[in-house]
């Protein structure tokens, strides 16, 4: 009897100096419900995203990554030029989300005059791009590299 009560003691004591939860395993970080791990390192994606991507949606657009400065094409005319900032989580002050568009993973915000746009990579390798604006549109542009 004396064994079991000092069994007893020194499991509720171990319980307790070790916090267990029985809802979390062991060994993983606690997150809030809305943060996402971050993705890769932000220079890996201003790596891969220079150069330049012709849209499979519209062939007359054209976009350039030149260094942290993004410049839109229709034909061979410059639409607009603006300075971009790449983050590696899309979860971020800079780029304020809901919970549906939230995620992890590459987002770049465009710096514009009057309005800063957030864009999240769905995918990005040496010849194709994929992103969506982050706000109510949710449209998907598609480019491959040229």
């Amino acid at each position: 009897m004396d064994k079991h009560i000092i069994y007893l003691i020194a499991t509720v004591c171990f319980t307790i100096s070790c916090n267990l939860n029985p809802t979390k395993t062991p060994g993983t970080a606690e997150r809030p419900e809305n943060e996402a791990a971050p993705g890769p390192p932000a220079q890996e994606l201003l790596d891969a995203l220079q150069g330049r991507w012709q849209s499979l949606q519209d062939s007359s657009i054209v976009i350039e990554f030149n260094d942290d400065l993004l410049i839109r094409y229709r034909g061979s005319a410059i639409q607009e030029q603006e300075k971009i900032a790449v983050f590696t989580d899309c979860i971020s002050a800079s780029c304020v989300t809901d919970s549906l568009t939230a995620s992890e993973g590459w987002c770049f915000m465009e710096i514009k005059k009057s309005v800063r746009q957030c864009n999240q990579i769905l995918g990005c390798d040496t010849s194709t791009l994929r992103y969506r604006v982050l706000d109510n549109d949710k449209t998907i542009f598609y480019f491959k590299k040229i």
